[in-house]
């Protein structure tokens, strides 16, 4: 499969993801487009200062009568992609979410199965490579929320500043 390395701003996609994912933490999307956004509005920047990148980090094949408390979805499976966005901005890049680890790419290198509900056809650093990026490249790393398909790769992004909204960053370093 291609990657198309092209960014990409697809409207009713992004407001899908707003809908669902981002709903627990508007502090936090706010703070990022504040920092991300809004300084693109200087005289000297144009249009190709931002770009925005869709990244496919893995498949998940999922029952969706686990999402409702009635029966309207029972029997009823879809595929979903775990994504990651790659902003690049003058002042840093940042990637939203991490997706499924890049490791199950190849489950036969893994010393534990890898779900056969989860794959991952093109892993996120072959992704970055594609657009003359190393993950080491990458300045700022943040997650909608703590779920394994938004962290799965976030092992690769350990030199990026990890921004984090503080009730978040409790749930995920509890013990």
């Amino acid at each position: 499969m291609e990657m198309d390395t092209q960014p990409r701003l697809q409207i009713r996609s992004l407001a899908l993801l707003m809908e669902s994912r981002f709903s627990l933490h508007p502090s936090l999307i706010l703070a990022i487009t504040g920092l991300f956004l809004g300084s693109c509005v200087s005289q000297n920047q144009t249009n190709d200062s931002l770009r925005l990148y869709a990244l496919d980090c893995g498949r998940i094949d999922i029952d969706l009568e686990k999402f409702t408390q009635g029966n309207e979805y029972d029997g009823q499976k879809r595929i979903v992609v775990a994504s990651a966005f790659l902003i690049r901005h003058p002042e840093g890049d940042l990637i939203w979410d991490a997706g499924l680890p890049d490791a199950f790419s190849e489950p036969e290198k893994l010393d534990t199965d890898v779900p056969d509900h989860m794959s991952v056809p093109t892993t996120m650093a072959s992704q970055l490579e594609k657009l003359d990026l190393d993950p080491s490249d990458i300045e700022y790393f943040s997650v909608s929320h703590s779920h394994f398909d938004h962290l799965g790769n976030a092992n690769l992004l350990a030199d990026a500043t990890f921004l984090v909204d503080k009730d978040e960053r409790a749930r995920m370093f509890r013990q």
